[in-house]
C-alpha cells in the first residue's frame, strides 16, 4: 500500500496549505476515491432572535480514513455574520477558517502527523466542523455545502457540489410600546364670590339691632301706665296732706 502523506507544517500555515500538500505528495490513484454523505444542522433550534449567537454544525456520514477536507459555507451576509476564530473541527487535527470576499466560509482540516484519518460510527454521524455565526437581521436564511474536498488517507480525492443544505429562521427583536405619559393635572380655577349673601356676623347683628329696637319700644309701651300711676299717686299725695291741713286748721 503506497506510503500515507505526512504533514508536519507549522499550524499557523498547515490550515491554507494541507490539502494541497495531501494532494501533492499522492501517488497516481491506487484506490476508491473517499466519499461521504453531508449533513448541517443548527445547534439547539432552527429558529433564532436577532443578536443570538447561533451554532453550525456540518456533518458526515459514511466516512472511511478521511485524512483532509475543504468545506465552503455559504450563508446570507445580511443575516448571519461569521464569529471570527470560532471554527472547530475533530481532535488530532488542524483545523481553520477564512472568509473570502464573496462572503463564503471556507473551512479547512487536516490531521497532523500520524493521525489516523476520521472514520464515522455507523450509528452516529462524524462532526467535521462547527462554526458560529451572529444573527444580524430577520427572515429565513439558508446555509448550505456549495463545494466539498475531500483527500483520502493515500491521496485520493474527491469533490462534490451542493453538498447540503438547511434553513433557519430568524425572528426580529420585539419592539417595545412606549409608555403612555401621564395625564397633566388640572389647573386650580378661582371660586366666584357668592352675591347676596350676608358676611359672617352682619346677619346675626342686624337681627341683634331688631331685637333690641323691639325690646326698646315694648320697654317704652310698657312705662306709660307706670308713669301715668305715679302722677296719679303724686295728685292723690298732694291731696291728701291738703285735707290734713285744713283739718288742722279747723281744730286749732
Amino acid at each position: 500500500m503506497p506510503a500515507r502523506p505526512s504533514i508536519t507544517l507549522a499550524p499557523a500555515l498547515a490550515g491554507v496549505v494541507a490539502l494541497t500538500a495531501a494532494l501533492a505528495a499522492a501517488p497516481a490513484a491506487v484506490a476508491a476515491p473517499p466519499t461521504a454523505t453531508f449533513a448541517i444542522g443548527v445547534a439547539a433550534t432552527a429558529t433564532a432572535t436577532e443578536g443570538d449567537r447561533i451554532d453550525v454544525v456540518l456533518t458526515a456520514t459514511d466516512v472511511v480514513d478521511l485524512y483532509a477536507y475543504d468545506l465552503d459555507v455559504s450563508v446570507p451576509g445580511a443575516l448571519l455574520d461569521y464569529v471570527d476564530d470560532s471554527a472547530t473541527g475533530p481532535d488530532g487535527g488542524f483545523t481553520a477558517a477564512r472568509e473570502t470576499a464573496s462572503g463564503t466560509i471556507t473551512v479547512t482540516h487536516s490531521r497532523l502527523g500520524t493521525s489516523p484519518g476520521l472514520a464515522s460510527d455507523p450509528g452516529a454521524p462524524l462532526t467535521l466542523a462547527t462554526l458560529s455565526f451572529t444573527a444580524e437581521g430577520a427572515g429565513a436564511a439558508e446555509i448550505a455545502l456549495p463545494s466539498v474536498r475531500l483527500v483520502g488517507g493515500t491521496g485520493e480525492t474527491a469533490t462534490a457540489t451542493d453538498a447540503a443544505t438547511t434553513d433557519i429562521t430568524i425572528a426580529a427583536l420585539p419592539v417595545a410600546e412606549p409608555e403612555p405619559e401621564p395625564e397633566p393635572e388640572p389647573e386650580p380655577s378661582a371660586s366666584a364670590p357668592v352675591v347676596g349673601t350676608p358676611a359672617a356676623g352682619s346677619g346675626s347683628s342686624a337681627s341683634g339691632g331688631g331685637a333690641a329696637s323691639g325690646s326698646l319700644s315694648a320697654t317704652g309701651g310698657d312705662a306709660t301706665p307706670i308713669v301715668l300711676s305715679a302722677a296719679l299717686g303724686a295728685a292723690l299725695l298732694a291731696a291728701g296732706t291738703v285735707i290734713v291741713l285744713r283739718r288742722r286748721a279747723v281744730n286749732a
